[in-house]
């Protein structure tokens, strides 16, 4: 995990900072607390209405995966290839290590949601 992480998931928030500021601009800096919450009741109010997210963040992975192949396709990074495959705990890691934003959202949703239930 020590190289995957320099080498795949640094160099993608490199790559896409741009992206990750548009979207946390749109997504915290004219929307108030409430409407949060009124945009994700919305979601889970209908399946139907669920796959929107749920796209935005397939369209997500496919972004990852393309990166991931572009990265791997590049000479300077063909020594990945000679780790062996029975370390798949780092290749989990590095994985999940892409979704940093998702899980950090994922839990202040939660705690909200929790803190306003009790």
């Amino acid at each position: 995990m020590r190289v995957l992480v320099p080498v795949f998931v640094r160099e993608f928030y490199l790559a896409n900072t741009g992206f990750f500021l548009l979207v946390i601009a749109f997504a915290g800096g004219f929307m108030r607390s409430y409407d949060h919450v009124a945009l994700a009741e919305f979601f889970i109010s209908s399946p139907l209405v669920l796959i929107i997210p749920i796209g935005f963040w397939l369209l997500y992975s496919l972004k990852v995966i393309n990166f991931n192949w572009e990265k791997t396709k590049q000479n300077e990074n063909e020594f990945i290839f000679c780790f062996p495959r029975q370390n798949n705990g780092g290749w989990l890691c590095g994985s999940l290590s892409y979704n940093l934003f998702l899980f950090l959202f994922m839990g202040f949703s939660s705690a909200y949601w929790h803190g306003s239930m009790t």
